[in-house]
């Protein structure tokens, strides 16, 4: 039915217009009395055989929502109803922020390709947000980006300042610094920076460092050694800046800011590799190119702990978590 109907309908919208209309549509039934059960009769699926333990949380099964998708936390009770045992909102940025100019983000055939650079409700309103979910069937983690205005120097303390103003709503905290839409916000995963923020951002929540897919395995050696220190996860990975991948959007894609993401084989080998160089030294949430069982299970067989989808629900549509969940039994 979602690929006959609802699909079709979204390809006529602009990319971002209908991401809004869905999470919309999300936020609405969430507030109808019934509408939760509604969701979970027809696509959740649970099993005690899927439950993971991770970082001391408790995950119901090892399939969540990635960053991007509710960045200020409108649908959360609605994405656990189908089944996600954790969503990441945000990123979520201090202060609010436009982002970049549009058009900003397009979809095509199972591939995304998106420049939002960090559009945010602020740190204060999306806390206002989550409010609401206190009684919420499934974990929240949040991830917590710089100001666009903001310089790296001054990134440590405003991370520490977000997740202070978000802690109380938090399962788990993401870092994002990797994102490929804001200038230079990729220079804070190296060595001094990422350890000034991993020292700001101590706390007794467990913490994932967001990665980006275009590292070195010099950089990525770094990351590797200062989330062992500090004890904390990485999330592998954003999306990419590779060229050659945005030519799929067209020529003039290829030198665009912005990130390639979503159903790539090409795309998903370059997260799954870097799962398999972390070899288990610290926990890991495989993200990137996940539009079904099989791909999940390529991130698991890497040595991923947990995954988490994004463009695949705009893919697969709202049955995309019981689908993996299925195939991961």
């Amino acid at each position: 039915m979602y690929k006959e109907f609802v699909s079709p309908i979204l390809d006529h919208l602009d990319s971002e217009t209908g991401h809004h209309l869905a999470l919309n549509f999300l936020n609405r039934l969430q507030q109808i009395p019934g509408g939760l059960e509604l969701l979970r009769k027809l696509y959740s699926f649970e099993d005690p055989k899927l439950e993971r333990e991770v970082l001391g949380l408790k995950f119901k099964n090892p399939v969540g929502v990635a960053a991007g998708l509710d960045k200020n936390g409108v649908a959360v009770a609605s994405l656990h109803a189908l089944g996600f045992s954790f969503v990441i909102v945000g990123s979520v940025t201090l202060e609010p922020q436009e982002g970049n100019p549009k058009p900003r983000q397009w979809y095509k055939n199972g591939m995304s390709f998106n420049s939002l650079g960090f559009p945010s409700q602020g740190a204060k309103e999306v806390n206002e947000n989550l409010n609401q979910y206190k009684n919420r069937n499934g974990l929240i983690g949040i991830s917590i980006g710089r100001n666009k205005n903001t310089s790296n120097q001054d990134a440590p303390k405003e991370y520490a300042k977000i997740m202070e103003i978000l802690y109380g709503n938090a399962d788990f905290f993401e870092l994002g610094i990797s994102s490929p839409n804001t200038v230079d916000l990729g220079e804070l995963q190296k060595k001094d920076y990422l350890h000034a923020i991993l020292q700001a951002t101590k706390c007794d929540k467990p913490v994932f460092i967001k990665i980006s897919p275009d590292l070195t395995l010099r950089e990525l050696d770094d990351v590797i050694d200062l989330a062992s220190y500090f004890k904390v996860g990485i999330a592998a990975s954003n999306t990419t800046k590779d060229p050659n991948l945005k030519l799929n959007f067209g020529e003039e894609f290829k030198n665009k800011i912005g990130g390639f993401g979503g159903n790539s084989q090409v795309f998903s080998d370059m997260s799954t590799r870097q799962i398999i160089y972390i070899n288990g030294q610290v926990p890991v949430i495989g993200i990137g190119g996940i539009n079904g069982p099989e791909r999940a299970r390529e991130k698991f067989d890497a040595g991923a702990s947990l995954v988490a989808i994004n463009t695949a629900l705009r893919e697969k549509g709202l049955g995309i978590a019981g689908l993996i969940n299925r195939g991961i039994l």
